[in-house]
């Protein structure tokens, strides 16, 4: 599954270990405005093993509360401006999208 997070540039590099510590590929890169000129965001983009989504998110929780986090994407789920108590919240939301997925098949 792919993760996508919208984050400050001091947030960068810590992120991106976090991931690699999971096994995760991970690419980050810093937006840009229209005109060229770096924005003050980055994106990180990991692509993770499913059973490996809950220890992730919850370790992602510490940069919730801290603001360094703009923005999550989780599969089809987009939170703005999550905060820590939103992890759990992605998580039964993806539970239970994997057990209709699993159900439909």
């Amino acid at each position: 599954m792919t993760i996508v997070l919208d984050c400050a540039p001091e947030t960068v590099d810590p992120i991106v270990a976090l991931f690699t510590e999971a096994g995760a590929p991970t690419q980050s890169t810093p937006q840009r405005n229209l005109d060229g000129t770096a924005a003050a965001s980055w994106l990180v983009v990991a692509t993770i093993v499913a059973k490996q989504i809950p220890d992730t998110l919850r370790a992602l929780a510490e940069f919730l509360t801290r603001d360094r986090v703009t923005r999550i994407e989780v599969g089809d789920l987009v939170l703005e401006n999550p905060r820590p108590q939103d992890v759990d919240d992605i998580l039964r939301r993806l539970g239970s999208s994997a057990g209709e997925s699993a159900a439909g098949d």
